[in-house]
């Protein structure tokens, strides 16, 4: 029996947003503080985790999301402003804001996870948030600098990008970092 596959639906970011995002992460960078920070190849707005699947489940997985996105129109997001959670004073995890008009990704996110459900996947605990996360901490070391330097682009634009495909990816973790494969990619109508 082939082992489980780590996957999650995700929303690609464009090369224009990207470099803007890796030179955000850059400046930040330059903070000192103890954060991992997230290749930029590998910067994407996830929409749901979905852990461990056996490979039999999969073909199932990509029914629903050619099943959502036969109903969902290509859409443009914006991506601006950094933030952190829990919050900006105790950075656990930086990011970029993501925001759609209409609110289209929240909206595909709350299809996926009550389709999702019923293939018996858990929903999530916590709210959909539309963020690209761009590093974690791992420690408290240089916090401050890091809060001073967020502070300093917390109102950064970073582009509009067309969303065009909900795209299944394959999360491989290794020691060197995660590599993340898209196991099929599905066309907005």
């Amino acid at each position: 029996m082939p082992d489980p596959v780590r996957c999650f639906v995700a929303l690609r970011i464009e090369p224009g947003p990207l470099e803007a995002l890796s030179r955000a992460q850059e400046r930040l960078r330059r903070s000192g503080a103890d954060v991992k920070w997230v290749e930029t190849r590998n910067l994407h707005l996830t929409l749901k985790f979905l852990g461990n699947v056996e490979p039999e489940r999969l073909p199932a997985v990509e029914g629903v999301l050619h099943s959502i996105a036969a109903g969902t129109p290509r859409m443009t997001g914006r991506i601006h402003g950094l933030g952190a959670f829990p919050n900006a004073r105790a950075p656990r995890v930086i990011w970029a804001g993501m925001s759609f008009q209409p609110d289209a990704a929240s909206t595909v996110a709350a299809r996926l996870e009550s389709e999702l459900a019923l293939l018996g996947f858990a929903p999530e605990d916590r709210p959909f948030a539309s963020h690209v996360t761009l590093g974690r901490t791992r420690s408290a070391r240089g916090r401050a600098s890091l809060v001073e330097e967020l502070g300093k682009l917390v109102d950064s634009d970073f582009g509009s990008q067309s969303v065009t495909r909900l795209i299944l990816f394959q999360s491989l973790l290794s020691s060197a970092g995660p590599t993340y494969t898209p196991l099929a990619e599905i066309d907005f109508v």
